[in-house]
């Protein structure tokens, strides 16, 4: 339902889509770059963080095609960045007391 009486149905659908999709694309930004918690407290710096995210989405999107494309395993492109971070970036540590040692034990997942 809409009270546009300008556009024709085919428009109202496309116009609404649209809409949906850069909803869809704030929702990535939010959830995924960290956008949700601006860390400064004037908006200029804030914008140019929000830009530098933004950015930064682009070229994970890009890094996980390349990833797929070199059939890199577990990576799909539907994952989200948690999801590949977790799979590619994540280091598992522990530290172990031996000899009177602490000894810190890396183990790459």
């Amino acid at each position: 339902m809409t009270s546009n009486t300008v556009f024709t149905n085919k428009e109202v659908i496309e116009f609404y889509n649209d809409r949906g999709d850069s909803e869809n694309s704030n929702r990535y930004l939010l959830n995924d770059f960290n956008v949700h918690h601006l860390p400064f407290m004037d908006m200029d710096t804030n914008t140019v963080f929000m830009y530098f995210m933004a950015m930064s989405s682009i070229l994970f999107e890009w890094l996980k095609t390349i990833l797929v494309k070199n059939k890199t395993p577990k990576i799909k492109l539907n994952m989200r960045a948690k999801a590949v971070f977790f799979h590619c970036v994540s280091v598992s540590t522990q530290f172990i007391n031996h000899a009177r040692e602490k000894i810190l034990h890396l183990s790459i997942l």
